[in-house]
């Protein structure tokens, strides 16, 4: 998050402010004209280009101040953000957005097509350095004109037809389309505001116009932003809230500080040691997070080369263990890669569900597979390390794995901890055995789960390939026809699975924490906190 889609945040501030003890609010926070709400994203924020951010709390940030064509609703259903309304071809390529004439960016100037067209193509540009271009690559041609094969703009299948009409053609139908430009990478940007100002724009709040239902009104930097009322927004009547003030506490300790102290109104999450007594309290909320956490092996050097290996080693310990004495934030046991809440055949079932579980734990069978490839109870087994991000949640999870395989492996674990900068770049260059990863997608589709095994994916870090895998990943991106694409998918899935470079541990759930008076905010299984229909209740 950190899981990767990889989430952070920003405010400024009007109020006293110390993050030791938390914020000193000393204003009141709603009359009967005024609505305040307070919440802590989770860490810090650098700069909140949607082109180029790549956490989930900057994304959140982006999500008040901005506006795709779409916007999804918490279950997961799409309605209409800057487009009023699309046309789908019949081959399911080509798309026709209506634009909003009413839609304005916070400066009062007019949202168009232009506005899309330019910041999509400035997205796939290579120069822009976008970590998240590829999310692009359903767009005809580009793939080929991120990587450079492609040198003309012009070739991209991105077009305003006019100033309220976007065209956009696809390489193949993609099930998740809609879905997909409801997010941050696909926000327009103000060309006049973004060429004027250059990368300055997203850090200055004079200069970071957006088209959402709040605009940022000031940042302090690792304490807080806050955003107000966008008066421009075209359905800026229906927003109840004046401001929300995001505050950037890293340590979900102090966070649940500031919440039992009446300092903020909502958390991002909470700390595992404290779920069992907060929900024991009836304080504790859950929201069900469309993602996965795993560890992945790199199976480029010995001995995870071997599937044997890999298979015992995700056989060995107790999932149900960890998520009820460990984690405790309500997770699922993952025994499949894919998780639950994603639609399968005409979104009538469950995709996890119609799949069902891959693999079950067996300690024998762990250990017969751990001798059969040449290391008998462990004996002889290279030194072993289990690399992770800084965070007191995985390192409870790695202490707990590592301890599981001795006793039932009589294998030895070292663990590694680094910043999240150098673990990414370790994955990158896989100097590492075994790490620490997770993924929570950015659409309601199993194919953005399994895409991440393709041969030389973006995010392959286990550098593990498999033709028939590729090969039916394809038919799953390309065609629209539904039985025919589910069907892709889980053969895929079940030959990931049966190779194992990968360890799914449990799926994800996000614990929060917020006031009684607070409604409406739409917490997505996507990770995603859209406060756009929030109020406060006047007490």
């Amino acid at each position: 998050m950190s899981v990767v889609k990889l989430f952070s945040c920003s405010i400024c501030i009007v109020f006293v402010i110390s993050m030791a003890c938390g914020p000193a609010f000393s204003a009141t926070l709603q009359t009967a004209d005024t609505q305040i709400i307070r919440h802590n994203v989770g860490t810090a924020v650098n700069q909140l280009d949607p082109a180029l951010s790549t956490t989930l709390p900057e994304m959140n940030v982006q999500l008040q101040a901005f506006e795709g064509l779409t916007r999804v609703a918490a279950d997961g259903t799409v309605g209409t953000g800057a487009a009023k309304a699309w046309e789908i071809s019949d081959n399911g390529t080509r798309y026709i957005f209506r634009l909003r004439t009413a839609a304005k960016w916070s400066n009062g100037d007019p949202v168009t097509a232009y506005d899309f067209e330019y910041a999509w193509r400035r997205l796939l540009d290579p120069a822009t350095g976008a970590y998240y271009a590829y999310r692009g690559y359903v767009i005809k041609n580009a793939e080929a004109y991120h990587t450079g094969r492609v040198t003309d703009a012009n070739l991209l299948g991105i077009k305003a037809l006019d100033q309220w009409t976007l065209e956009v053609e696809l390489e193949a139908p993609h099930a998740g389309f809609l879905t997909l430009v409801a997010y941050p990478p696909f926000f327009p940007v103000h060309q006049g505001i973004v060429e004027k100002h250059g990368a300055g724009w997203a850090v200055d709040p004079a200069t970071y116009v957006g088209n959402g239902p709040y605009r940022l009104n000031s940042w302090l930097p690792n304490r807080q932003l806050e955003l107000e009322k966008n008066p421009y927004y075209w359905d800026v009547a229906n927003v109840q809230p004046d401001k929300l003030l995001f505050t950037l506490a890293d340590s979900d300790a102090t966070a649940l500080t500031m919440w039992e102290k009446g300092q903020i109104d909502s958390t991002h999450t909470v700390p595992a040691s404290d779920i069992q007594r907060l929900q024991q309290e009836g304080k504790l909320s859950m929201v069900s997070d469309l993602g996965v956490y795993y560890y992945v092996f790199n199976t480029q050097i010995e001995p995870f080369a071997d599937p044997r290996v890999r298979k015992a080693l995700t056989m060995a310990i107790d999932r149900q263990f960890l998520v009820e004495h460990v984690t405790q934030g309500g997770q699922v046991p993952a025994y499949a890669f894919v998780p639950y809440g994603i639609p399968d055949i005409n979104n009538n079932t469950d995709f996890r569900e119609v799949g069902g579980n891959y693999f079950v734990e067996d300690i024998a069978v762990a250990q017969a597979l751990l001798a059969e490839a040449g290391y008998p109870d462990g004996a002889g087994f290279p030194p072993l390390t289990i690399m992770y991000s800084s965070s007191e949640n995985h390192q409870q999870i790695a202490w707990a794995i590592a301890e599981l395989w001795r006793q039932n492996l009589g294998i030895e674990v070292a663990l590694v901890e680094q910043e999240w900068e150098d673990f990414l770049r370790s994955l990158k260059q896989g100097n590492y055995q075994i790490a620490r990863i997770g993924w929570a997608s950015d659409c309601l589709d199993a194919y953005s789960f399994l895409k991440l095994w393709l041969t030389n994916g973006e995010s392959n870090y286990a550098f593990w390939s498999h033709k028939e895998y590729d090969r039916l990943l394809e038919l799953g991106d390309a065609t629209d026809e539904t039985a025919a694409r589910m069907e892709a998918l889980h053969g895929a899935e079940r030959i990931l699975l049966q190779e194992m470079p990968v360890m799914p541990i449990y799926f994800l759930t996000r614990p929060y924490l917020q006031t009684d008076d607070i409604h409406g905010v739409a917490r997505s299984p996507l990770g995603y906190v859209d406060f756009k229909n929030a109020w406060r209740a006047v007490k």
